[in-house]
């Protein structure tokens, strides 16, 4: 039996990485292009901000602003080499500062916590609910930073938690590739694509070119779970094949449980377990909605699991002050 976690840019968050689309817009648009497409992309970034929280989605919307497909292309490959060489700098300066034993332990402690104690938050009813004996836990991401497979390798190597699979499945590709940028589908694009332009901007497309073994590794992996936790990841429109991947999964078997670790949501004390259960029912039709389930509530209740409140990867501050051994 199987636990897979699938996460999203919300795990390089919590690591104090800059990695949010704002963020590298920032630095995207104080680089000097001479090219009048991109110069017209970055004016409209600096004056619609709030349309390009998702890159992917709201470089569709623009689309129809563009010429023809050649802009289109040229603005993808554009911001795709430069975000390649953005995150890779982001995750170098991570990885230089965690080079110390005690600031890597801190770290390696947070993440070893998480795979432990990933069900301490849910309620007793939903502990007895999902088997948790001998669960092999697997990961998927939507990253395309190295730092999660990195802690992986750590788990799989030196602790004792039970069963780890070693590989991380980068869904998107990672930086030592071609990462892939775009939307889920052609109808996505308010404009006719050519082949070359859904290469360019059509995920599934790509994939089914370019490396289609790895799509079927992610079905597989998603399909032959158990249990799956989401963490850090939108399920956005960009990403609709999986976010329906994970929905026929749920709903082909009533022992699938599905837990959501849903971003910004408040934590609870003891004494407020009823407050709590209204919130994660409040979630819990957030998810069905995002699954395209809605409507269904007692179908799914039993299956669908939400801990609020960041219950794992509370990793700590870079900044802090690390503790001083008193071992002589």
């Amino acid at each position: 039996m199987y636990v897979t976690f699938i996460i999203g840019n919300g795990f390089d968050l919590s690591l104090g990485m800059k990695t949010r689309y704002t963020d590298v817009y920032a630095e995207y648009m104080k680089e000097k292009s001479n090219s009048p497409t991109i110069q017209a992309l970055k004016k409209e970034l600096a004056n619609n901000y709030e349309n390009w929280t998702d890159f992917e989605m709201g470089m569709a919307e623009y689309a129809g602003k563009l010429k023809d497909e050649r802009e289109l292309i040229e603005c993808v490959r554009d911001f795709r080499k430069f975000l390649t060489g953005y995150l890779k700098r982001e995750e170098k300066d991570f990885l230089d500062k965690i080079k110390g034993d005690e600031e890597l332990k801190r770290f390696c402690n947070e993440f070893q916590r998480s795979l432990e104690r990933w069900m301490a938050n849910l309620t007793p009813n939903a502990r007895r609910d999902i088997s948790y004996v001998d669960l092999e836990r697997r990961f998927l991401t939507f990253n395309y930073t190295k730092i999660l497979s990195i802690f992986v390798d750590i788990a799989s190597s030196k602790w004792g938690l039970g069963p780890i699979n070693k590989e991380t499945i980068h869904i998107h590709n990672d930086l030592n590739s071609t990462i892939l940028l775009g939307v889920d589908d052609q109808d996505q694009v308010p404009m006719p694509l050519s082949a070359k332009g859904k290469r360019t901007f059509v995920k599934r497309l790509f994939n089914d070119q370019y490396d289609n073994a790895r799509v079927d590794k992610v079905n597989k992996t998603i399909h032959s779970s158990s249990t799956i936790c989401i963490y850090g990841w939108s399920m956005g429109a960009s990403d609709r094949c999986w976010v329906n991947a994970i929905a026929e999964w749920l709903e082909a078997d009533e022992d699938h449980h599905l837990v959501w670790f849903p971003y910004g949501t408040p934590k609870f004390e003891s004494y407020e377990m009823d407050a709590q259960m209204d919130e994660e029912d409040n979630q819990r039709e957030i998810l069905m909605e995002k699954l395209n389930l809605s409507g269904q509530y007692s179908t799914f209740e039993k299956q669908l699991h939400i801990v609020l409140g960041k219950g794992i990867f509370n990793f700590p501050s870079l900044d802090a002050d690390i503790p001083t051994s008193t071992n002589k």
